[in-house]
C-alpha cells in the first residue's frame, strides 16, 4: 500500500511540475520579451540605415557647395536668380502658384522673362489666363523710381488677379 502511495505521490507531483512549467507566466512573457527583443533589433537595424545616409548627406552638404545649392532648392524653395520655380500639389488638389514680376529701373522680369512696359498689361492677362489661380509676386528694387512704381501699380490693379503682394528689395537684381 504505501508503495501505491508512494508512486501516486510522485506522480501527481510529476504532473503538477509539468503543469506549473508549462503553463507559467513567466514563461509566457519571456517569449513576449524575446518578440519584443528582434522586433527592437530589426528596428536598431533600419535606423543604422537610415544614421549611414544622413552622414552620408551631411559629408556632402559639408564638402560639395552644389548638394548644398540642391538641397536649399528642393526643401527650402529657394531659387537661383531669374529662375522660374513652379511648385506642384497633389494631383486633383487645388494649388496655387506664386509668380514673381521684378521690377527694377531698367527692366521687368515676369516669371523670369524680361518684359516691355508696354506689354506688361497683356503677358499679365495671358498668365493669369493661362494659371487663373496664381499669386502674383511683385518685387520692386531699390533703385525704381516713383514714375515707374507708380505705371506698374496701375497695371497690376487693372488686372483679374485676386492675390497679388506687393515688396521692396535692396539694390540690383
Amino acid at each position: 500500500m504505501n508503495r501505491i502511495v508512494l508512486v501516486t505521490t510522485v506522480l501527481l507531483g510529476s504532473i503538477g511540475l509539468a503543469y506549473q512549467v508549462f503553463t507559467d507566466p513567466v514563461i509566457d512573457r519571456a517569449e513576449e520579451m524575446e518578440s519584443e527583443r528582434r522586433r527592437l533589433d530589426e528596428r536598431n537595424e533600419e535606423l543604422a540605415i537610415e544614421n549611414e545616409q544622413i552622414q552620408r548627406q551631411i559629408v556632402a552638404l559639408r564638402t560639395d557647395p552644389r548638394a548644398a545649392a540642391r538641397r536649399a532648392r528642393r526643401e527650402g524653395g529657394l531659387a537661383r536668380p531669374g529662375e522660374l520655380v513652379m511648385q506642384f500639389g497633389q494631383p486633383g488638389a487645388a494649388g496655387t502658384m506664386n509668380v514673381r514680376l521684378e521690377v527694377q529701373a531698367d527692366e521687368l522680369r515676369l516669371a523670369g522673362q524680361s518684359v516691355e512696359l508696354g506689354r506688361l498689361r497683356s503677358e499679365i492677362a495671358t498668365l493669369h489666363e493661362d494659371v487663373p489661380s496664381a499669386n502674383l509676386l511683385v518685387e520692386f528694387f531699390g533703385d525704381v523710381g516713383p514714375l515707374r512704381r507708380e505705371q506698374v501699380r496701375q497695371l497690376v490693379a487693372d488686372t483679374a488677379f485676386e492675390s497679388v503682394s506687393f515688396s521692396e528689395r535692396g539694390e540690383g537684381g
